[in-house]
């Protein structure tokens, strides 16, 4: 299930993941991009200014 929200994140130019196979087994390695951060930044911004 998480795969398959990290693979639209991807498609969106939002994240890059990679899977690696480390002593504790398999592993995703995930990364935001800068597109991610930027966007990331504006939900938040626009969260903060919500009135309730």
């Amino acid at each position: 299930m998480a795969h398959q929200h990290l693979e639209i994140l991807r498609e969106e130019g939002l994240i890059e993941f990679k899977k690696g196979i480390t002593p504790l087994g398999i592993r995703t390695v995930v990364k935001i991009t800068d597109k991610g951060k930027e966007i990331t930044k504006k939900y938040l911004n626009l969260v903060k200014n919500l009135k309730l």
